[in-house]
């Protein structure tokens, strides 16, 4: 499966409210606060509710796609799991 198609997927199952893939709303998450480390991303899934990461996950193991878990961003180095 492309990385497009299960973009589409992920917002198939979550709603476009839930995942984000244009370039200015993920690039808030793509760097700390310093500039310091930067990613990439194809998406940015933001779940309201167990539920919505419940089915997110499941997605992602059944596709083989790799998590990586962001908190809500208050440290000062890259705070990411």
């Amino acid at each position: 499966m492309s990385a497009s198609d299960f973009t589409q997927r992920l917002t198939q199952a979550l709603g476009p409210d839930t995942v984000y893939t244009a370039d200015a709303d993920i690039a808030p998450w793509l760097s700390d606060w310093r500039g310091l480390y930067n990613g990439h991303a194809q998406a940015v899934v933001r779940p309201r509710t167990t539920a919505e990461v419940a089915a997110c996950l499941a997605l992602c193991q059944q596709e083989g796609v790799p998590v990586v878990p962001r908190g809500g961003n208050t440290g000062l180095c890259a705070w990411t799991a």
